[in-house]
């Protein structure tokens, strides 16, 4: 993800809270963002001037927010955007995953997924298809059978779960999804489609 794409995420994550809530304090907006209230506040200032949001004062120094008009067509064209961008991480993302799949062969117990959510529900279709048994984990330290390959399949503690595998298990087993940016040496390998075959890194 690039500046600019970051920097729309935020952007529709405070517009949507703000049509959620109009009433959302900026502590609470700084919470729901992520970010710090200096830069909640910054965010919420250029959507002020941008024509995104319209502020009214209430008793006891408190404040409203309000979408104008301007700022639901900005939240529907950022929406769609995202949409956009997360469709195609999603097929990129499927078809590393399948090639995956294609390149190993010759193992004897079945793939370890490391992760929740979204990405293990991938890899558990995918594997479906390819005929491939999986055994999933909720962290590194849950694994308690042997296993030939590993998949990291987390957007959290991707990093940390590969450095883990690399004390136990042969880097070139370990699965890491590009979107994932997991560094795997001086070099910053990450397999994918590009550097898989037969299990091995090119």
């Amino acid at each position: 993800m690039n500046a600019k794409q970051k920097n729309n995420d935020i952007t529709l994550n405070l517009l949507q809270s703000i049509a959620d809530r109009s009433d959302i304090t900026q502590r609470g907006l700084a919470r729901r963002l992520g970010l710090a209230l200096g830069l909640t506040n910054s965010y919420l200032k250029t959507c002020v001037k941008a024509g995104f949001i319209k502020i009214e004062q209430i008793p006891a120094n408190r404040y409203l927010y309000y979408l104008t008009p301007h700022g639901l067509a900005e939240k529907g064209r950022l929406l769609t955007e995202y949409l956009q961008r997360s469709m195609q991480a999603f097929r990129g993302a499927r078809q590393e995953c399948s090639d995956f799949f294609s390149s190993i062969t010759l193992f004897d117990f079945p793939v370890a997924v490391i992760g929740n959510g979204d990405l293990l529900d991938l890899v558990e279709l995918i594997a479906q298809s390819h005929h491939i048994h999986v055994a999933s984990y909720a962290s590194v330290s849950d694994v308690i059978k042997q296993h030939d390959y590993w998949i990291i399949a987390s957007f959290e503690n991707a990093q940390m779960y590969y450095q883990q595998l690399r004390d136990t298990a042969d880097d070139k087993s370990v699965f890491c999804f590009s979107m994932l940016a997991v560094r795997r040496d001086s070099s910053d390998l990450t397999l994918t489609n590009n550097n898989i075959n037969m299990g091995q890194v090119e």
